[in-house]
């Protein structure tokens, strides 16, 4: 019985009251960070969007199928996703990573457009620093 006490001490995110207060800390500060990221992409998401209305892409063609779908899943779908993650942040980082995944494989997968992953990524930072602290916040409740 002591064995399966202490392996379960073990497999927790912390085990003592100490370490409790400091992933406390941690998780706290992960939250702000990600936070203060979400505010700021979603600035830049709005940003592009309004820019994507007012300036279309010169040239006269418009928009194709694809890239019309694909521009509902980023910007639109991600940011509406940080939004959500206002009130529930993991179902909003849910939403907005599996919007850009969708958009990846929409856009950047077929035209080997790699140079904007680090770009893409960024603005979805939030999301993955929202999930990690729901994890985290789950282990060290358990």
């Amino acid at each position: 019985m002591k064995d399966t006490q202490k392996s379960k001490k073990k497999s927790s995110f912390c085990t003592s009251n100490k370490c409790t207060f400091k992933s406390a800390k941690f998780i706290s500060g992960v939250r702000i960070v990600a936070k203060v990221l979400r505010a700021i992409s979603i600035i830049f998401l709005l940003g592009s969007i309004i820019l994507m209305i007012i300036s279309p892409e010169e040239g006269g063609e418009g928009f194709r199928t694809i890239e019309l779908i694909a521009s509902i899943f980023f910007p639109i779908g991600v940011l509406i996703g940080l939004l959500v993650s206002w009130k529930k942040e993991k179902l909003g980082a849910i939403m907005s990573i599996a919007s850009m995944c969708i958009f990846y494989l929409l856009i950047i997968v077929p035209r080997g457009a790699w140079r904007a992953l680090p770009f893409t990524l960024l603005l979805i930072s939030p999301s993955v620093l929202f999930l990690i602290s729901s994890y985290l916040s789950r282990k060290s409740l358990s």
